[in-house]
């Protein structure tokens, strides 16, 4: 398996593969919103079920919570109903 990190200012975030996943398309995907079944589709590789989106639900949290760490805890906003979006607006 190929190992992939993400850092922030020049320190891993120590992200697990499914993090690092999301995070990859939310940043490929910047300023855009982001399904959730797309975000699902992509980490799980599998439809979109109750329980990828509770799964999602809390890898986005672990992600922000170590963005939080440099910061940058509104780097990701939820869109409620449809998914999420990565902005860097509100952390100039």
């Amino acid at each position: 398996m190929k190992r992939r990190r993400a850092y922030f200012h020049g320190e891993n975030l120590s992200l697990t593969p499914k993090q690092f996943i999301v995070l990859q398309i939310l940043v490929e995907r910047m300023g855009e919103v982001v399904t959730k079944e797309e975000l699902c589709e992509a980490a799980w590789e599998t439809d979109h079920d109750v329980y990828a989106d509770d799964a999602l639900k809390y890898h986005v949290r672990e992600i922000r919570r170590k963005l939080s760490q440099h910061g940058m805890e509104n780097l990701i906003e939820t869109v409620w109903g449809v998914g999420y979006q990565l902005s860097l607006e509100e952390n100039g």
